[in-house]
C-alpha cells in the first residue's frame, strides 16, 4: 500500500496556516502550555504536533522509545515534524527549508510499556520553589547583573548603589512562586533585550519575558497567574497584517531558546545545591537516598526553532 509523500514544504505550509488562522492571546498560551510538556521540539514543531494531535503531551522516535523501554505498535501513524539535518544550522523563520527533512515522532499515548513520569513531576520532584528562587538569583548574581525584587507591589526595580552590583534582594517572600517568576522574567529581559533602566517593560519585551518565565515555572511545576499579561494585542501591530506567522514563530522561536537555556542553567545550579547539601548530609550521618527518576525521553532539539 503506497503511502503519501508528506514533505517539509507541506509540514512548512500546514503550520503557517495553522498560525494565521488561528493565533490569539488564547492560542498563544496553549501553545506555551503544549511547549511546557513536549520540552525539546521547536516552536513550529510545536504546533505541527498540536495539530496533528492535539491530545500530545510527550514524543519520541521509534528508537527513543524502544531505550527506555516502550514500543510502538506497526499499525499506528506517526506524527511528522520537520527535522534538522545539519543540528548547527539555525532556521528562525524557515525562509528556507534546505538541509531539513521529515521526521516521524510517536506520542506515549501511542506506545506501550513501563510508565514514564511527566517531564514537570521530574523536574519538580522535590525541588522547592524557595530552591528555585535562589538558582535564579544565583544565575544573575554570576552575570553581573542587579535588581530588587519586591513581591508585595509586583514589582521589579534596578539596584542604584554600584556597591549592590551582582546582588537581588528580595524584600519579602522570596520563597513564592511569584517571587521566582519575578526574577526569571527579569532574567529574560536580560538575556533578550538591551534594556536601559529607565525604558518602560511593556509590549513584546514584555510578552517575551512573560512567557519566558511562564515556561520556567511550568518546567517545574509550578503554576503561575501571567494570562493577562501575555495577551497578544499589545504587541499585535509588530506582527503585521500580511505574514502574521513568521512574526509568530520567530517569537515562539526566541522565547523557547531562551527559556530552555535559562531552564538549564537553573536545573544545574539547583544540582550543584543539592550536591553540597548531599555531602553536608553524608558528613553528619543523616543522608536519605531519594528515588531515581527516569530519565525525559524527546532527543535534545538544537537551537531556537525551524
Amino acid at each position: 500500500m503506497n503511502r503519501v509523500r508528506i514533505t517539509v514544504d507541506d509540514l512548512r505550509r500546514a503550520s503557517d496556516q495553522e498560525i494565521r488562522h488561528t493565533w490569539s492571546g488564547s492560542q498563544w498560551i496553549k501553545w506555551l502550555d503544549a511547549a511546557c510538556v513536549l520540552r525539546d521540539p521547536s516552536f513550529r514543531n510545536v504546533v505541527l504536533i498540536k495539530l496533528q494531535m492535539s491530545r500530545a503531551t510527550l514524543v519520541a522516535d521509534r528508537g527513543t522509545w524502544l531505550r527506555v523501554g516502550r514500543r510502538v505498535p506497526h499499525d499506528e501513524s506517526g506524527i511528522r515534524i520537520i527535522k534538522a539535518a545539519e543540528p548547527s544550522r539555525l532556521d528562525l523563520v524557515g525562509s528556507s527549508v534546505q538541509g531539513h527533512g521529515v521526521s516521524t515522532v510517536w506520542d506515549v499515548s501511542q506506545t506501550y510499556g513501563p510508565d514514564l513520569l511527566p517531564p514537570s513531576a521530574a523536574a519538580g520532584a522535590g525541588t522547592t520553589t524557595l530552591a528555585i528562587y535562589n538558582a535564579l538569583v544565583s544565575i544573575a548574581d554570576e552575570a553581573g547583573h542587579s535588581f530588587t525584587v519586591n513581591p508585595a507591589c509586583h514589582a521589579v526595580e534596578p539596584t542604584s548603589s554600584s556597591d549592590d552590583r551582582g546582588r537581588i534582594a528580595s524584600r519579602e517572600d522570596a520563597g513564592t512562586t511569584l517571587a521566582a517568576a519575578m526574577v526569571a522574567h527579569e532574567l529574560a529581559h536580560v538575556r533578550m533585550h538591551k534594556r536601559t533602566r529607565d525604558r518602560t517593560c511593556r509590549g513584546l519585551a514584555q510578552l517575551e519575558a512573560n512567557s519566558v518565565a511562564y515556561l520556567l515555572l511550568a518546567h517545574f511545576g509550578r503554576a503561575v497567574d501571567v494570562s493577562p499579561s501575555l495577551s497578544l494585542a499589545a504587541a499585535a501591530a509588530r506582527f503585521g497584517k500580511k505574514h502574521p506567522e513568521r512574526a509568530i514563530q520567530m517569537l515562539g522561536g526566541r522565547v523557547l531558546f531562551t527559556a530552555r537555556r535559562l531552564i538549564d542553567a537553573t536545573e544545574r545550579h539547583l544540582h550543584a545545591s543539592e550536591t553540597t547539601s548531599r555531602r553536608a548530609r553524608q558528613r553528619r550521618g543523616i543522608l536519605v537516598e531519594a528515588p531515581d527518576l527516569l530519565p525525559h525521553v524527546l532527543p535534545p532539539d538544537h537551537g531556537p526553532g525551524l
